[in-house]
């Protein structure tokens, strides 16, 4: 490689990198430059930072069968890995966690896929190459069940994935209440309002599709007050931690975008419609959260995410005395 190209592969993964590296609450502050290639599982990566947007329609790379090894190996090559996508998140909408990716493949251009359930744990985010990498071969996929996303969220996402409704417990867990009561959770659930003056009841389901939860209303009290742009996700904890809220826009135009921390924002229903409720905060609480304004060379400020997250942590603390 000559000289002015060793310059331009060094300019492009700069750049690449540093798009990736301030997304959402801020991102790798103490981290430091993995080696070209080096796998980094989410629960041992530094604090980094980054949107549902981007996570979602992430390629995912897959690990070659064994005969296809073997085939390359005889001619001194590395065998090529298959290929398959990130189609959708789903989160727990009542605690951010992101616990199942939606994952395609076989088809061409989206037509013929099949798309099954991973577990986030499944997945291993390749820092250096920007992608995840799945330790099954495409064989492992074929064989495992196909998920019909469409279909699961029209009967509900929790049944779907094994989670009892309202209180995120996995079906043998919820089989534990011997005597088969609802709890006082599940009862009052769908009854008493987010917000006093309202008719916002909590949501009675736990999962819902990251690329819904990232454009909802946000309403503090019974006025909408904004509208989700983005969710920003620490993939160490595999969970969204703020929520990019656009507020005094003007059919669609303008207004000033906020940094919130989601675990602050509750999920309900008003009706049939679907909304972020910010729980004890009236409009000028929210308009004195940290404004967000994307960095030139990333796409959150670290020191605003911080911010952030620390203002929220602090009110949530006080509205709980």
């Amino acid at each position: 490689m000559t000289p002015i190209h060793q310059l331009r592969h060094f300019a492009a993964r700069s750049a690449t990198a540093a798009l990736l590296i301030a997304v959402g609450s801020s991102v790798a502050l103490t981290a430091q430059e993995p080696q070209e290639g080096k796998r980094i599982k989410a629960s041992d990566e530094p604090a980094v930072y980054t949107t549902t947007s981007r996570l979602i329609g992430a390629t995912v790379y897959l690990k070659p069968s064994a005969e296809e090894t073997a085939e390359a190996r005889e001619e001194g090559e590395q065998a090529e890995r298959p290929e398959a996508k990130v189609s959708e998140w789903l989160v727990d909408c009542r605690t951010g966690e992101l616990p199942h990716a939606v994952v395609s493949f076989g088809g061409f251009l989206g037509v013929g896929d099949k798309t099954v359930l991973v577990a986030a744990k499944e997945l291993s985010w390749n820092n250096a190459m920007e992608r995840y990498d799945l330790g099954w071969t495409v064989e492992q996929l074929k064989a495992k069940p196909a998920f019909d996303l469409e279909a699961a969220c029209k009967t509900g996402l929790d049944a779907a994935c094994g989670m009892t409704a309202t209180d995120g417990k996995t079906d043998e867990q919820a089989n534990k209440n011997k005597d088969g009561k609802k709890s006082a959770t599940e009862a009052s659930a769908t009854r008493q309002p987010i917000i006093a003056g309202t008719e916002f009841t909590r949501s009675p389901n736990c999962l819902c599709k990251a690329t819904e939860l990232a454009s909802m209303p946000v309403y503090a009290g019974p006025a909408e007050w904004g509208t989700v742009q983005d969710l920003i996700v620490d993939r160490k904890q595999q969970r969204v931690v703020l929520a990019i809220v656009n507020h005094g826009s003007t059919l669609g135009a303008g207004g000033d975008d906020y940094l919130l921390a989601y675990p602050t924002l509750k999920m309900g229903l008003n009706k049939e419609e679907k909304l972020l409720c910010a729980e004890k905060a009236t409009a000028t609480t929210l308009e004195s959260c940290v404004k967000f304004e994307a960095p030139k060379n990333g796409v959150v400020d670290p020191a605003a995410a911080k911010k952030a997250l620390a203002k929220t942590d602090a009110a949530h603390q006080q509205d709980q005395k």
